[in-house]
């Protein structure tokens, strides 16, 4: 298995030094949406929002140490590859690592609109709206059991929030790509993640009290998550 990893790792590494183009699968007009400073703070302010509400521990016990999310262009770097192939495909985790980063996750989201509807003025809004219903509130079907121990057979309808909110990640990288179809435009946006979720581990560590663990103090905007001065280790899935 590891082997075959290497080798599927090496085809794509080339492929990816060699170009820069859309999956076949893609039509001519498919194009990246750039990732601006704006586009950037859009996913870095959603999944930290949502973090920081439920750290403070009003919906499930609090977070004794959640890191803040800052951005990581290496992780955006493949999310880009990602989106170019206009499907919602998710890497196969046994082999989705990078030099810096070897328990890597990620979340896939996915925008449709008529031709005649579309506006691409309202793609920002849509994307947030996206990652508020489909992602973060799948919280509903969560319990304090699956907080504690991520598992089965619920696992699978808190999947996108769970790694939204998982306490040890905190590097985030996002792309978007958008394309016609003989139905309409679509969005597919994926945000990849430096920590894994891992069955029978918890989502977060709870504690008596919002950041009880966080030795560097809190996020000043983010009053619940630890400072950004917090060390995590991403790739210790011992933890």
């Amino acid at each position: 298995e590891f082997a075959n990893c290497l080798i599927k790792e090496y085809f794509f590494n080339i492929h990816l030094s060699l170009t820069q183009a859309f999956d076949a699968r893609c039509p001519p007009n498919a194009e990246m949406l750039p990732m601006t400073e704006e586009f950037k703070n859009l996913f870095l302010g959603e999944h930290n929002k949502y973090r920081n509400e439920i750290a403070k521990g009003l919906t499930f016990e609090p977070a004794a140490a959640m890191a803040t999310l800052e951005w990581d262009d290496e992780l955006a770097y493949f999310a880009e590859f990602n989106v170019k192939q206009c499907g919602i495909i998710y890497e196969d985790q046994k082999c989705f690592t990078t030099a810096r980063y070897n328990t890597l996750d990620q979340n896939i989201g996915w925008l449709f609109e008529t031709k005649s509807k579309f506006n691409r003025s309202k793609i920002y809004n849509e994307i947030k709206e996206h990652i508020r219903v489909y992602w973060y509130e799948q919280y509903q079907h969560c319990t304090q059991a699956e907080i504690d121990s991520y598992h089965p057979p619920q696992f699978e309808l808190i999947l996108h929030f769970g790694k939204m909110v998982m306490d040890r990640n905190n590097r985030v990288g996002c792309a978007a790509s958008l394309y016609e179809s003989a139905h309409g435009v679509n969005v597919l946006f994926t945000c990849n993640y430096a920590r894994r979720l891992f069955c029978y581990k918890p989502i977060y560590r709870s504690g008596a009290y919002p950041g009880s663990h966080c030795r560097t103090g809190m996020n000043p905007r983010y009053p619940f998550l630890c400072s950004t001065k917090e060390e995590f280790n991403p790739n210790d899935y011992k933890v």
